[in-house]
């Protein structure tokens, strides 16, 4: 999932509408262009994520995954986030989508 370092092409598989909560205890970011600030405030320079699914579930339009993210910052540690995703897609774009760390 590269396109999580490049947010602009990221957002291209949101509804215009859509629901994204990355952090689970902050507000939605509505809409491709909240969602691309938010990507953006958290790539500055010298850091990238990685993503690795473990494993996905497709109920209907709700699909959910379990997965690694690790962000790597130039000189730290990664930070390693293990996270269930859950998305709503309806007409091919994400609707809704929020994230939850597993601890």
């Amino acid at each position: 999932m590269s396109s999580w370092n490049t947010p602009d092409a990221a957002v291209a598989h949101l509804a215009d509408q859509a629901s994204v909560r990355m952090v689970e205890d902050q507000p939605a970011a509505v809409g491709p262009a909240a969602v691309a600030s938010a990507l953006k405030s958290f790539l500055v320079p010298g850091v990238t994520v990685t993503v690795e699914v473990l494993e996905s579930t497709v109920h209907g339009p709700v699909v959910l995954n379990t997965r690694i993210d690790t962000v790597k910052t130039e000189g730290k540690p990664d930070q390693i986030y293990p996270v269930t995703g859950v998305f709503v897609v309806k007409n091919g774009k994400i609707v809704e989508w929020a994230d939850y760390l597993l601890n």
